[in-house]
């Protein structure tokens, strides 16, 4: 569970050497968060970024809505069609038959957040799914997206975020997109409670990243 107005803050680290095949691997590293209760495995890279020495990643628990036309496809960059920005948790968000998303109604899940999916189209479904605002090293990165599922007409999704994150390196992989491949070996880090500062160091033996 999340608690809104907490910054959380991560602290990656690598080598010199690490840099060096990093770069030339064309590799990235990717941050995830999961949004589902029954399957805690993300399905999109919220960032993926060329790393540095040193890389501060810091964000609050404060989430956004989105409706999509993008294709669940590993790799598609989700392009938003509508936003709520932020939500209310524990509310009831219609997209509507205009495409737009309406005021957020009572009877929702506690600490989730729901979409009734109104809108019909010839597919028959949209993608609907979380964004959370981030940034890295000072710079603001507004909107990606840390979920992404499909809704048929008159269904609804609910979407709980949670605290923990999932770090990984791997190439060909851009932030806001897409990501049902995982190339490479997953770190899980938790945070909640009074842990709301990690730092981790890259361990290229094992390919996972060990708390520094």
């Amino acid at each position: 569970m999340s608690t809104p107005g907490i910054e959380y803050s991560l602290n990656l680290s690598f080598t010199a050497k690490d840099l060096a095949a990093i770069a030339a691997a064309q590799a990235k590293v990717v941050i995830a968060k999961p949004a589902d209760k029954t399957n805690q495995k993300p399905n999109v890279a919220w960032l993926a970024f060329d790393p540095m020495q040193n890389n501060d990643i810091a964000w609050e628990e404060i989430y956004g809505l989105y409706a999509s036309n993008v294709a669940m496809e590993d790799g598609a960059e989700i392009s938003k069609s509508s936003v709520v920005n932020p939500a209310v948790p524990g509310k009831v968000y219609n997209l509507l038959p205009d495409g737009a998303f309406g005021s957020p109604e009572n009877g929702g899940t506690p600490d989730s957040f729901t979409v009734l999916n109104q809108y019909q189209n010839s597919k028959g479904y949209m993608v609907v799914g979380l964004t959370q605002d981030a940034k890295i090293g000072g710079e603001i990165v507004t909107g990606n997206a840390i979920s992404a599922a499909n809704v048929m007409l008159q269904n609804t999704a609910v979407m709980t975020p949670f605290t923990t994150v999932f770090i990984w390196l791997q190439s060909k992989i851009k932030s806001n997109s897409v990501c049902t491949k995982v190339t490479s070996p997953m770190t899980e880090v938790t945070f909640g409670g009074d842990v709301v500062s990690r730092s981790y160091r890259y361990d290229a033996e094992t390919g996972m990243f060990l708390t520094a």
